[in-house]
């Protein structure tokens, strides 16, 4: 009896690159997601504008969003709100498990340096070495 052959041979070297076209398509939407998550910790608010320094960037900053609600500021820390009271522990907690962190302090261009002023003395209360107040460039 003879067989029938469904498929005809493939010829050597031929390689099926449609799985890894579907890895590859993973990993794109792995990493606009995690982009994504990584913009959301950062609000988009109005920075206080400056006239000089430079533009620097720190590997992975802790960043603290001040913004103004009223008469008072609500603090958040990696999208959590944050009583001004619990800051200094909760970066001190952060810098025990990486010592070279820096902090990035954003704040509401139409707070002033008061506002401010709380959370950096924070920071130093909590050892940090590194504080960063974040600024759009000036005209």
């Amino acid at each position: 009896m003879r067989r029938r052959i469904f498929h005809a041979p493939h010829p050597p070297g031929r390689v099926n690159v449609t799985p890894m076209i579907d890895v590859i398509m993973v990993l794109i939407v792995f990493y606009l997601i995690v982009g994504q998550m990584a913009a959301e910790s950062r609000l988009n608010m109005p920075l206080p504008m400056a006239e000089a320094g430079t533009r620097r960037i720190a590997p992975e900053p802790l960043v603290i969003n001040i913004i103004p609600e009223g008469d008072r500021v609500r603090i958040e820390v990696e999208l959590r709100r944050i009583e001004a009271g619990a800051l200094a522990e909760l970066i001190r907690a952060r810098t025990a498990r990486r010592p070279d962190t820096s902090v990035q302090i954003r704040a509401h261009r139409s707070l002033s340096f008061g506002a401010v002023e709380s959370v950096v003395r924070a920071c130093r209360a909590a050892g940090v070495g590194v504080v960063h107040i974040a600024t759009e460039p000036g005209e």
